[in-house]
This record gives structure tokens, C-alpha cells and sequence, in this order.
């Protein structure tokens, strides 16, 4: 039984491989870079799902992505981002979920931490248990010890 699982695993993520690089729209799955299915170019690969047991880095994502503890995207992130802990991306534009804090040199939408977030030029919902920080912020923030903005145009609570 164990032998026909650990076969049927190898089948699916040698086909996911194979998917991921014929498509223009990568899907990547994996444990830590760089044991995915994206392998050695995960850090310059843009993907449209994402689902990494523990960590997860690309260039971009413009769809899901889903880590244990961390998604780590060096450029755009264009959809939903959740990880147990961290996030962090160059632009993120939708929904960011994070157990302790997001990070993002620009963010429109919506970000959610258990503790942080951090954003440069942001427009939308910041959202976090103790504080949020920002250069710019176009929206509200809620936090619930410190909102921090040097420009705000909108509330905070």
C-alpha cells in the first residue's frame, strides 16, 4: 500500500513538473524551494497557484497561493496570498493573509496579519492586532495598538 502511494505521488508530481513547464501559467507544488515542481527556477518563475507545505518563492503570482509558513514573492502578487506567517511581495494587488505580517512596497486591496502590516504606497484595508504601517495610505487602516501614515487619505481606528 505504502509503495503504490509513494508511486502515485511521483506520478503526480512529475506530471505537475511537466504542466508547469509547458504552460505559460505555472502551477507550483512543493515543500521549500528548492524541492517543488518549479525546482532550481522558482525564484524567477511567475505562477497562477501556488500551494507550498512550508515556503514558496517566485518572481510573481497572479492567481492562488497557499504556504504552511511563508510566501515569498520578489515582484507582483496578483490575487490571494495566505500564509501561516509571513508574506511579502513588490506589488501586491488583492487580498493578503498572514498569521504574523505582511510586507509589500505597494499594496491595493486588502491586507490581514495576526500582528503586522507593511506596505509603502497602499490603497485599500490594512488590518492587523497590533499595527500597520505605511508611506501612503488611500483606505483604513485597523490596528489594534499603532496605524502609522505620513499621507493618509481615509480612516484610522
Amino acid at each position: 500500500m505504502k509503495r503504490h502511494i509513494l508511486i502515485l505521488t511521483v506520478f503526480i508530481f512529475v506530471g505537475l513538473t511537466t504542466l508547469a513547464q509547458q504552460s505559460p501559467k505555472r502551477a507550483n507544488i512543493g515543500l521549500v524551494p528548492p524541492i517543488s515542481s518549479n525546482g532550481t527556477t522558482a525564484s524567477k518563475d511567475t505562477n497562477s497557484f501556488s500551494l507550498n507545505a512550508i515556503a514558496g518563492v517566485s518572481a510573481g503570482e497572479t492567481g492562488f497561493a497557499l504556504a504552511g509558513f511563508a510566501n515569498l514573492v520578489r515582484h507582483n502578487a496578483d490575487g490571494v496570498l495566505i500564509a501561516g506567517f509571513l508574506n511579502t511581495s513588490g506589488t501586491g494587488h488583492g487580498v493578503e493573509l498572514a498569521g504574523f505580517g505582511n510586507f509589500a512596497k505597494k499594496s491595493s486591496g486588502t491586507q490581514v496579519a495576526g500582528f503586522a502590516n507593511f506596505g509603502g504606497n497602499t490603497s485599500g484595508l490594512q488590518l492587523a492586532g497590533f499595527m500597520n504601517m505605511a508611506k501612503s495610505v488611500n483606505g483604513m487602516q485597523l490596528g489594534g495598538f499603532i496605524n502609522k501614515a505620513e499621507n493618509i487619505h481615509g480612516m484610522q481606528f
